[in-house]
C-alpha cells in the first residue's frame, strides 16, 4: 500500500472515532413475548443538534426509517455515540417503545421527549437498557392485549 492511501485510510478512521459517529446502527425488533422476528415496525428518529467549527449548527432530521424487514432488522446510517438521538418503534398490535442511545447505550422507557431551546432529550418512566448482540441491539415490543377493561 503506498504511504498515501495509507494516510487517507488513517485519517478518514481517526475522523469517525474522533466524533463518535457509526457508518450504521443495527436493530433487530422482536415479539417480546415469542421472541420471534417483527417485520413492518416503524422508526421515527431525531438527532440532537450538532455544532460543527467548520459546518455550523445542524440537525440530521428528524426522519422516518424504513419499516423493519421480515427478519426484524432496521438501519439508521451516520447515528453519533456522543451525541444522544430518540428512537420511537412502533408497530400497531404492540406497545410503542420510547428509547434513547447515546453514549454506544439504549435505553427504553414510557416516554421521551425532545426540549425546546437546547435540543436535547429527556426520558421518562420505568427505564431498561437494551441488550446488544453481534453488533444489533434487540428491541422487544410487547403485544398489546386485545381484551377490553
Amino acid at each position: 500500500m503506498r504511504p498515501g492511501k495509507f494516510a487517507l485510510i488513517a485519517v478518514a478512521a481517526a475522523a469517525i472515532c474522533a466524533g463518535g459517529c457509526a457508518p450504521a446502527l443495527h436493530f433487530q425488533t422482536i415479539d417480546g413475548a415469542t421472541g420471534l422476528p417483527l417485520a413492518g415496525v416503524n422508526t421515527y428518529w431525531s438527532h440532537q443538534e450538532s455544532d460543527d467549527v467548520q459546518l455550523g449548527a445542524y440537525q440530521n432530521g428528524p426522519t422516518n426509517l424504513p419499516p423493519s424487514a421480515i427478519d426484524g432488522i432496521i438501519t439508521a446510517r451516520g447515528v453519533c455515540a456522543s451525541k444522544p438521538s430518540m428512537f420511537i418503534f412502533s408497530r400497531r398490535g404492540y406497545r410503542t417503545a420510547y428509547c434513547l442511545y447515546g453514549d454506544g447505550i439504549l435505553t427504553e422507557g414510557d416516554s421521551v421527549q425532545e426540549r425546546g431551546l437546547d435540543n436535547s432529550f429527556v426520558i421518562y418512566g420505568d427505564l431498561k437498557q437494551g441488550d446488544e448482540t453481534n453488533g444489533v441491539i434487540v428491541v422487544p415490543l410487547s403485544p398489546v392485549s386485545m381484551k377490553k377493561r
